[in-house]
């Protein structure tokens, strides 16, 4: 990857092949009939309220971030108690927050990502390789407390290297195949390798994050380097399925773009290490 550089003519083309990543998505769903879920942090109380598009978020703070109270909010049911929300701000573009809540173990883990590039790119000259991704993202884990009689006995999400070493492909499109191969290869980063798709032959790593709810459910998410989008992905691993999206900025009129996104997983194998150099 050193010096390796990512012309104009292939963002452009990156431009129309985002909707592929949403072919294989779990549709939106209206089942969840909570009108409002309260959640309970290791320093607060977070409630959030449901209406019909849009929904009230109080007590979710953090230090460097302001974050509003209303939001657009999408929900996807990834599997039987499990859900997956994704929430768009009007008021503060730089940031978007998704939400994995688990109603079986009472787990929930909130994802705040926020763009802050170091400088306005140069839209006329190639985007060259970064050293850091133009996005953070920040991790609350949670505990959820509507409905929940066992308060006492649950758990946070937690940091976890479960999958490091793991490799798969992931199936975004079927129709018109578009297919990414997946390299976890250490705490804080991944490789890929486009298989089939307008990227075919691409490759790269990038920063990654893993959260554990238990052993069939995981929370993925990455900051690309050389491509301006970060991702936030659940891991439904006993059904083999991602549900989650893509937010990045691929315009020239340095618009973000929230691109729902969502694959089957097909399991290749597992790198195994000595036991004197396994990666951290």
């Amino acid at each position: 990857m050193v010096n390796e550089v990512f012309p104009e003519t292939a963002k452009l083309a990156y431009e129309i092949s985002y909707g592929e990543l949403a072919h294989n998505r779990l549709p939106q769903s209206q089942k969840l009939e909570l009108t409002g879920i309260e959640f309970k942090t290791e320093d607060s109380i977070i409630e959030m309220f449901f209406e019909q598009e849009t929904c009230t978020i109080e007590g979710y703070h953090h230090p460097e971030v302001s974050i509003p109270s209303i939001a657009n909010y999408e929900l996807i049911e990834v599997r039987d108690n499990l859900f997956f929300v994704d929430l768009l701000f009007t008021e503060n573009t730089e940031i978007t927050a998704s939400i994995a809540i688990d109603f079986k173990t009472n787990k929930a883990l909130f994802v705040l990502t926020r763009y802050q590039p170091a400088s306005t790119p140069d839209q006329n000259a190639p985007i060259p390789l970064k050293l850091a991704s133009n996005y953070q993202q920040y991790f609350t884990p949670a505990i959820v407390l509507t409905g929940n009689h066992q308060v006492e006995h649950s758990q946070y999400p937690h940091i976890t290297k479960d999958l490091i070493g793991s490799r798969s492909l992931y199936c975004y499109s079927t129709s018109i195949p578009t297919v990414y191969e997946h390299i976890y290869i250490n705490s804080h980063w991944y490789c890929y390798n486009v298989i089939n798709g307008i990227r075919k032959g691409d490759g790269g790593c990038d920063q990654v994050s893993y959260y554990k709810f238990d052993d069939s459910t995981y929370v993925v998410t990455w900051r690309e380097l050389l491509i301006d989008l970060s991702f936030v992905f659940v891991y439904d691993l006993d059904n083999k399925t991602t549900t989650g999206k893509g937010w990045g900025n691929l315009s020239d009129v340095n618009k973000m773009i929230n691109i729902p996104a969502g694959a089957h997983i097909i399991s290749l194998n597992s790198l195994n290490y000595p036991l004197n150099y396994i990666p951290t």
